[in-house]
């Protein structure tokens, strides 16, 4: 599956579903096409930020649920080749 940087389709329609909330397109993603949405750091406001601030919801949402399901699945599957 084509996962597309952090703003591919899939991901935002995963996060919507997930939390509600849209997924938190910075302007310089937003210009890029949607396959090449690399445009290098991002630069935000430092400081302790809310539980619900959507930056943090969507960082949050990919490590666990896309980076962390991917693992899982890869674990699933050398478990399964390789039985102990």
């Amino acid at each position: 599956m084509y996962y597309g940087y952090d703003w591919s389709d899939l991901a935002q329609a995963a996060f919507k579903a997930k939390t509600g909330l849209d997924a938190p397109v910075p302007p310089e993603m937003a210009k890029l096409g949607a396959k090449f949405r690399d445009a290098g750091a991002i630069a935000h406001t430092p400081g302790i930020i809310p539980d619900n601030d959507p930056w943090l919801q969507w960082n949050m949402f990919c490590s666990k649920d896309v980076g962390g399901g991917y693992n899982g699945a890869l674990t699933a599957a050398c478990v399964a080749a390789v039985p102990a």
